[in-house]
């Protein structure tokens, strides 16, 4: 009669062994899963976010004046998007010389700082810092 408990208790911890692996496996899978999702929607989101950022600036070079257009790329700059208008020999057309970035060939060489600026939301609880 001992040896059955034994028995049973060696068959309860094969079944525990299989069920850890299997809840293992599962939350592998899952977590596999998310990131794939994940990855593909930032994907997704920052590939229709420049899209949508060149359409503006096609539209925009068309109707509005110099000055909206830097403007624009300005505000473009501070989201993180840099932003070129180019004539089709391949020249830059925007920004200017003015605009704190110095071109050569068409290549930027310098980027002028733009000095203390309100940043849009606080970073490490600091609602001021410097711009390029």
């Amino acid at each position: 009669m001992k040896s059955e408990p034994k028995s049973l208790k060696s068959i309860n911890i094969v079944l525990l062994r299989y069920f850890l692996l299997l809840a293992f496996i599962l939350i592998v899978l899952v977590e596999v899963t998310c990131f794939i999702i994940v990855s593909n929607t930032t994907e997704y989101q920052a590939r229709e976010r420049l899209m949508h950022t060149g359409k503006e600036i096609a539209q925009s070079v068309d109707t509005a004046s110099d000055e909206q257009i830097a403007r624009l790329i300005r505000d473009y700059r501070t989201e993180g998007i840099n932003v070129y208008v180019l004539h089709a020999d391949g020249g830059i057309i925007f920004p200017h010389e003015d605009s704190g970035v110095v071109l050569k060939n068409g290549f930027v060489q310098q980027i002028d700082k733009w000095g203390v600026k309100k940043l849009a939301y606080a970073i490490k609880y600091k609602t001021e810092g410097l711009e390029n």
